[in-house]
């Protein structure tokens, strides 16, 4: 949205300024360098008058990212993800919960790569005009004109604009761009690099893969640093197969099943919802022996930095060794059919911090899953 007048932040910064000079006028040189130092800061970090994000309630966060030759500096990969950051959360948030952009490891990364290759993840120029390509396109995803068959059309058709004009604002084109993308994703068979290839040339199979393997390595910058607070345990998938936490189970502890039965295929990769450590791993068990592993199988229990815990059930494989750190993302064993289990499925419980079951779904998304 374009907002009319001088934000209070940009009215401090000049104040700041006024001050400063009067003050530098009799100051001494030690104390009218680091003066200096701190108003070109001021300036520096303040975002744009326009567009500005309210205070942010996203599930992401970006701290110490890395460089991005030739697009961005670290401070600068910084600062852009938080002036666009909501904007990115609150769009892929309203993706429907099997959308493909919601399987990929790290969505918002993925997002953020995108608009890095395109436009050094920036909507306006340095005059305060919206970004515009070489054939057309707007702003900070470059979305070619609502004529135009791509993303556009895209756009227009998922309602999200009516004219080129609306292409103007950040939201909407983020909007758009994310939508764009997910089709992408679609089209190409959840391939990462070949989505990214056809969101600049509209074909995953062009013979061009430059474009798609600069995104790529964007995306692997954009991960170490955008971390969300908790993925879903199996890759590309976000389902459920069978139980949800409560429900009445007789092959469950207690009768009561612990969990949610998330959906995968034999030796699906599992991952780490979180950083942590591995408190507990039981190997050994085989299908059939629906005693082993207390009927749980093999599986894996680990301690996360905020003192909850996870747990991972009925593996065919377990990649981890007890007291070994894990990091967000990695692959920790594979699903299974182990112990206790009438089907490959990962049986996965969240502990609070007094090690009691509590319901998955407060802390991953359930959207796209029949549990609540």
């Amino acid at each position: 949205m374009h907002r009319k007048g001088v934000s209070s932040a940009v009215l401090g910064v000049v104040v700041s300024l006024i001050v400063g000079t009067l003050i530098l006028a009799s100051a001494p040189s030690s104390l009218e360098n680091l003066l200096k130092d701190y108003l070109k800061t001021k300036v520096e970090a303040a975002p744009p008058p326009r567009d500005r994000p309210s205070p942010s309630t996203g599930t992401t966060v970006a701290l110490g990212c890395g460089n991005f030759p030739p697009k961005l500096s670290s401070a600068q990969a910084d600062i852009q993800y938080g002036k666009y950051r909501d904007y990115i959360d609150q769009t892929i948030g309203e993706l429907p919960g099997t959308a493909p952009l919601k399987a990929v490891l790290n969505p918002h990364a993925f997002v953020a790569a995108i608009a890095t290759e395109e436009t050094s993840f920036e909507h306006y120029n340095p005059d305060g005009s919206v970004k515009r390509g070489s054939s057309g396109e707007y702003g900070i995803m470059q979305i070619m004109p609502i004529e135009i068959e791509a993303a556009g059309k895209v756009c227009k058709d998922n309602d999200i604009v009516d004219s080129n004009k609306d292409l103007e604002d950040v939201l909407k084109n983020v909007r758009c761009g994310v939508h764009y993308l997910n089709q992408k994703l679609q089209d190409c068979g959840n391939i990462l690099e070949d989505a990214a290839t056809a969101y600049n040339s509209g074909r995953c199979d062009s013979s061009d893969k430059s474009y798609g393997k600069r995104v790529i390595g964007h995306y692997e910058e954009w991960k170490k640093c955008i971390k969300q607070k908790y993925l879903w345990p199996v890759l590309f998938t976000n389902s459920v197969s069978g139980y949800c936490f409560g429900d009445r189970a007789p092959e469950s502890r207690d009768g009561i099943h612990k969990g949610i039965d998330a959906a995968g295929r034999l030796d699906d990769k599992v991952m780490a919802i979180a950083n942590g450590i591995v408190v507990t791993v039981v190997t050994g068990c085989s299908e059939g022996d629906r005693r082993c592993g207390g009927g749980l199988g093999n599986y894996i229990k680990i301690k996360h930095d905020d003192g909850l815990y996870s747990v991972y059930s009925h593996l065919s494989k377990v990649s981890v060794q007890k007291d070994k750190k894990v990091e967000q993302g990695s692959e920790i064993g594979t699903v299974g059919n182990t112990g206790y289990s009438l089907g490959a499925h990962l049986h996965f419980e969240i502990h609070d911090k007094m090690d009691t079951s509590v319901n998955p779904c407060n802390f991953l998304d359930c959207s796209a899953t029949k549990c609540r």
